[in-house]
């Protein structure tokens, strides 16, 4: 707990914060120093985006941030320097190589997650048993409609109305059916911004942040 908060003191302040001014050894922070995260310094950082989230990406490499008390020193002198100067430093095209790869690993996951989302839910297969069940609806749905067709050539209206009735009654009883014997006990989709899963044994306000819709995976945590 104490090297904890020690770190977060040197973070802030610098490992030099109780040692007198006139003793110091280390001069101002400049921009280019190893500790200064250079994604924050030409944009933003990542690893501070998602943080206490599943989609944490863990301890920047870098300590000093924007909230270190001489970071507006240091930005100020990053944005001071011209575009021909900028190019001579590599932080814009390693945050860039660093978010392509975040990207790749990204789209792998998404794509991962909807081949197991489309697995879990496929209808299931039917039992012997159930396909019986099934088959001797159909069956007798067709003796019906042969029976109704039978008496129209003989003139029953009312015998042939009547048969067709219950064979549309059977229809609806086998399609009821067989749609209880397959559907999953659950159905899958992934959202393809962060590949969260989105179950329909979700309840709506779980639907929503996993959808996205109330806009920063940051919502995720409280749920």
């Amino acid at each position: 707990m104490v090297d904890a908060f020690r770190s977060m003191l040197d973070e802030l302040m610098g490992k030099e914060r109780d040692v007198p001014l006139s003793k110091r050894q280390n001069k101002a922070l400049e921009f280019n120093d190893p500790e200064v995260c250079k994604y924050e310094l030409v944009a933003i950082c990542p690893n501070r985006l998602f943080r206490n989230t599943k989609s944490d990406l863990g301890s920047c490499g870098f300590n000093i941030h924007d909230d270190h008390l001489e970071w507006p020193n240091v930005k100020e002198q990053w944005d001071k320097l011209s575009t021909r100067e900028k190019d001579r430093y590599p932080y814009e095209r390693d945050l860039l190589r660093y978010l392509e790869g975040l990207i790749r690993d990204m789209d792998a996951k998404i794509k991962r997650n909807k081949e197991r989302a489309e697995a879990e839910s496929r209808p299931k297969v039917l039992k012997l048993d159930d396909q019986k069940r099934l088959d001797d609806i159909k069956a007798r749905q067709a003796e019906l409609l042969a029976r109704a067709a039978q008496l129209g050539e003989f003139g029953d209206v009312d015998g042939a109305l009547e048969c067709t009735k219950q064979a549309e009654a059977l229809s609806r009883q086998h399609e009821t059916l067989y749609k209880q014997l397959t559907e999953p006990e659950r159905t899958m989709t992934v959202c393809e911004i962060c590949g969260v899963f989105i179950n329909s044994t979700d309840n709506e306000q779980r639907r929503l942040v996993s959808r996205g819709w109330q806009g920063n995976l940051t919502v995720a945590s409280s749920t």
